[in-house]
Parts: C-alpha cells; sequence; structure tokens
C-alpha cells in the first residue's frame, strides 16, 4: 500500500472537496437554478395566456348581451316602420315636408325581415330635422338611418332638402 504524508492526505482532500463542490455546482445548483428560472418565465405566460382568456371572455359576454338586447327588440318589435316614422314626424313639426316615403321588404337569410324606407322631406329646418334624427335614433326599437344626404332647398335660404333612408328589422 502506498503511504501518503499528511501534506499529500490534506491535497487529497482538497481535490476531493473541489471535485465535490464542482459536480455538486454543475448537477444540482445549475439545474434547479434553471428550473426556478423557466418556472417563473412559465408562470409569467401562464398568467398573460389567463389574461387573454379572460379578455376574450368578458368580450363573449358583452356580445352576447348585445345580443339578447338585440333579440329582445326583434321579439318586441311589432308595430309597423311607416306608423312609427309618421309619429315621429309629426311630433318634430315635419309631417308636411315629406315629399315621398318609399317602403322596401327583404328577408335575410330566411330569419330576419329588413324593412327599408326611402323618404325625400322638401324645405324643411335643420332644428326639426336634428329632432326627427334624434326621435329615431332614441326610439329603442332596431331601427337605423343608413344613408342621408342634405341639399339647400331653393324655397328659403334656411330650409333644406333633406333623403333619408332608414331601415328597420324585425323577425320573419
Amino acid at each position: 500500500m502506498i503511504k501518503l504524508s499528511n501534506r499529500e492526505k490534506l491535497l487529497l482532500k482538497v481535490l476531493i472537496a473541489t471535485i465535490i463542490i464542482i459536480m455538486g455546482y454543475n448537477f444540482i445548483f445549475i439545474p434547479l437554478s434553471n428550473y426556478f428560472s423557466s418556472s417563473d418565465s412559465v408562470i409569467l405566460s401562464d398568467k398573460q395566456k389567463i389574461e387573454q382568456l379572460d379578455r376574450i371572455y368578458n368580450n363573449y359576454k358583452e356580445l352576447e348581451t348585445k345580443r339578447n338586447q338585440y333579440l329582445s327588440l326583434l321579439k318586441n318589435d311589432s308595430e309597423n316602420i311607416s306608423t312609427m316614422i309618421e309619429q315621429w314626424a309629426q311630433s318634430s313639426n315635419i309631417a308636411k315636408n315629406i315629399a315621398y316615403s318609399r317602403r322596401n321588404q327583404t328577408n335575410v337569410q330566411n330569419k330576419y325581415i329588413r324593412i327599408t324606407t326611402d323618404m325625400k322631406l322638401d324645405g324643411v329646418s335643420i332644428q326639426s330635422l336634428l329632432r326627427f334624427i334624434y326621435e329615431i335614433e332614441n326610439s329603442n326599437k332596431l331601427v337605423n338611418i343608413s344613408y342621408i344626404r342634405i341639399n339647400k332647398s331653393y324655397k328659403s335660404p334656411n330650409l333644406y332638402d333633406v333623403n333619408l333612408k332608414i331601415e328597420s328589422y324585425t323577425l320573419q
């Protein structure tokens, strides 16, 4: 057997301790460090995915609420659009200015009926026209103005000729 001196024994112990420290560092500390740093990035990306899912869910709920609101408007809408337009025109003091009013009906996806009303107003004041538009847009009915054209009237400098296209929807 080889006899080692005290100095050689001390150097051998230091070498073994150094090898154990290097192996512990490479095989224990570095993998644990990588695991914890990667788990932080995984947790962060998972949080971002959860937030994105939450935003998508909120958008879905908002759209579902709007859809239900529109469906309830469609189900409750049993009035004739022509009579409603006449009522709005009466309340806005422009009923006498209606030159013509044409109504066209089309089917949309065999489930809904779109009613398009083309109107021409002759010699109407801008205040009365704005009141009429306000009545249409704030009627709690599924009605909107899809086209409006305002021209200066030849009757008076303060009056205007207006072409309107009003669309409404009902269930079939």
